[in-house]
């Protein structure tokens, strides 16, 4: 009976000796890429504007219009290289390379490349696959007439916020 005591309180140390082990690899020796992995779960919340209203004149025609761009913008947590991405995406944006690495390098989750891109750029990003590279839809205020009724059409600011004329008044 005594042997069966022993052998069942052996069996038990050993039981708790395997679970503290195991806490202290996690908590202790596993910490850091356990705290990366949950900061990565974070949610983080962009904010993004509906298109504005078209403006139109006396006769029905546009004079302010929205159109849908992409953005691009990079999750650094999920860079590879972050040098590389940077050199990559430096001509296709117009960028200084190493600008751009450093803003890559930072910690976070969201970093903006690019606001509201001409198509053509958007495709050229898209072609280079790059992986943390991500596209928002964006809404980007065009005006068909040109320069026609401008001082009282007013513009826009890179977040949609009318700034003066019309475009403010009615913001």
């Amino acid at each position: 009976m005594r042997n069966r005591v022993l052998l069942v309180a052996a069996l038990g140390l050993l039981w708790v000796g395997a679970i503290s082990a195991r806490l202290y690899e996690l908590q202790v020796l596993r910490y850091e890429h356990y705290q990366t992995k949950a900061r990565r779960q974070q949610q983080t919340v962009v904010e993004l504007d509906p298109p504005r209203g078209t403006i139109y004149d006396a006769r029905g025609r546009e004079l302010a219009v929205s159109v849908e761009v992409e953005s691009a913008w990079a999750d650094p947590a999920d860079l590879d290289d972050p040098a590389a991405t940077a050199r990559a995406l430096a001509p296709v944006l117009g960028i200084d390379a190493g600008t751009l690495a450093r803003r890559l390098a930072r910690d976070g989750n969201f970093v903006w490349l690019a606001r509201k891109l001409d198509p053509r750029v958007s495709q050229a990003i898209r072609r280079l696959s790059l992986r943390g590279i991500h596209f928002l839809p964006e809404s980007k205020r065009c005006y068909p007439m040109g320069e026609l009724a401008a001082q009282i059409l007013g513009y826009v600011g890179t977040d949609n916020q009318g700034l003066a004329g019309l475009e403010l008044l009615y913001d």
